[in-house]
Parts: C-alpha cells; structure tokens; sequence
C-alpha cells in the first residue's frame, strides 16, 4: 500500500492513472506528447491570431492602442491570453469583439473560440480547484459594479448640487433686481414730491411779483375750426400743471423738459395750476399758436370757440 493517496480522479504525473510508476521510456513520450499538443494549442490560441494578424496588418502594439484606444497593457494580455485574469468573461468578449474587427477577423469565431475554450477550461478544472476562482472572480466583478454605481450617484449628485447653485444665484439675482427697481422707485417718488414742492414755492413767488391779487382778464385767440380738439404741448423746462378734457382730469403733475405731448377733446381742454407758463408752447389742431405778446396765465381755456387766457 501507498504512503498517500492521491484525490479521486487525479494521479500523479510520472504515475498512470492505477497509481503504478511510469517507466522511463513512456515518461519520455508523454513529456514530448504534451509538449506537442501545448505547441499546437499555443499556435492555434486566440492570442496567437490576434498577434499573426496585427504583424500580417504591419501596425504595432502602439499603433492598434492609438486607433482602438484600448489600453496597451490589455492589448498585451489579449495576444498573451491572459485577460481573463485581470477582466470578467463580459468585458474580455468586448475587447475581443474590438481589436478583432479591426484586425480583420472573422469576430464571431473568436468569440465562440473564446467561449469553447473558457468553458472546456471551467471543465476540466477539479470542483476543489474551480470555486475559489470562481469566486474571486465574481467578487472582483462585484467590485468593479460597486465602483460603476458609485461613481454614476456621484455624477448625479454632483449635478443636482450643480443645478441648485445655478437656482440659487438666479433667485438671488432677482430678488436683488427687484429690490433695486424698488428702492429707486422710492427715491423717483421722492424727487417728485421735492420738486412739485419747489414747483409751488415759485409759482407763489411769480404770481406775487406778476399778478395783483384782484387782477383778472380773458383774451381769446381764434384756433382752427374742427370735431376735435386736438393740443399738443411742448415745453422747454420741468412745468407744473392740470389738464382736463371735457371736465375730465386726464393729467396732474410734472411735465418734463423737453417733452411732448397731446391730448383731444370733443368741447374744451382747460390748463390750470400752470407754474411756468412761458415754458410751453401751444399747436392746436395742427397749428402753431403764437403767445407773443399775450399775458402769461396760469389758466388756459381751449374751446371752439377760441382760446381764453385767464
């Protein structure tokens, strides 16, 4: 009896399969026959066509890695068929797919090469043997998924954070602009009161040095006949006044420098509370009314009748 046993199925190599020692001669044959069948396997292994054709092709390693962009190392372990090892079945059969479409092969036969080989590997492999690497394999797989999903909630989150900022500063901007448009809406108003309050201090000023307190005239100056008046006024400087149009008020206030504007009525338009009269400039329905000469007054009546200065 032995001094060991050997696993069921398995003998030693210088041993047949009943255990007895090979003699020399035979182990010679079975050495020179393995070594024959492992030359024939080489010549006829996926890494050895991928390498014939790229040197048939006359491109180097470097050049198939600058046209494919697949990593030099893992062109290397393709033509080394030793990609396995450091890749998943999944990812070596999409490697293969690539480097053998560009090399010129026929792609489908190196993947069902590939798929032969690896299974007819898987089975020959001893059960002992096959499930640590097995296991290994799927758990290098299983990292390499974990670092994908990671690295895709990374992304994700790096732009809704990306987004929210943009919100934020937009907000942010806007709410800037309204309370900007706000505060000078304040300070307009308050130019405006300040300035209807000058306004008013020089009317009082000029009617106290213009106009005797119990002076009151009317003149009237023709204007164009038609169904509607038409006035258009033109003044020269910032002028304080009212204007109604058939007894309705249409506009109180400040009429600016060198602005223009016109107003229609069917019976009368009336100018009241006029603080600088000399600054206007009067055309009624399309004509020029001369002033020269008139007395200036705070009030001016338009009708069809012609134009009353009170």
């Amino acid at each position: 009896m032995r001094g060991h046993s050997a696993p069921l199925g398995t003998h030693h190599p210088l041993e047949n399969e009943w255990g007895v020692p090979k003699k020399a001669g035979a182990m010679e044959k079975d050495i020179t026959r393995s070594k024959i069948e492992k030359s024939e396997s080489s010549a006829n292994s996926i890494g050895e066509k991928l390498r014939s054709a790229r040197k048939e092709k006359g491109v180097s390693l470097e050049e198939a890695n600058r046209i494919t962009k697949i990593h030099l190392n893992i062109l290397k372990a393709l033509e080394e068929d030793k990609l396995e090892g450091v890749f998943g079945k999944t990812y070596t059969k999409i490697f293969l797919k690539d480097y053998a479409d560009y090399l010129g092969l026929d792609v489908k036969e190196i993947i069902e090469q590939y798929t032969s080989e690896t299974t007819s590997l898987v089975s020959k492999k001893p059960i002992l043997e096959h499930k640590p690497v097995l296991q290994k394999k799927e758990k290098k797989d299983k990292k390499f998924s974990h670092a994908i999903v990671i690295t895709l909630v990374f992304i994700v989150w790096f732009f809704i954070l990306g987004f929210t900022v943009v919100r934020f500063i937009q907000h942010y901007k806007y709410v800037r602009k309204n309370k900007d448009i706000t505060v000078s809406q304040k300070l307009k108003g308050q130019d405006i009161v300040a300035q209807k309050t000058e306004l008013k201090k020089e009317e009082v000023t000029e009617k106290k040095e213009t106009l005797p307190a119990t002076e009151v005239k009317k003149e009237i100056t023709p204007i164009p006949q038609g169904n509607i008046i038409t006035l258009t006024l033109i003044s020269d400087k910032d002028v304080w006044l009212k204007i109604t149009e058939d007894a309705k008020l249409v506009f109180h206030g400040i009429l600016p420098k060198n602005s223009k504007e016109t107003w229609q009525a069917t019976k009368e338009i009336r100018l009241s509370e006029i603080g600088k009269p000399e600054a206007l400039k009067l055309n009624i329905n399309g004509k020029d009314i001369d002033l020269t000469g008139k007395r200036l007054s705070k009030n001016i009546l338009i009708t069809h009748k012609g134009i009353e200065f009170e």
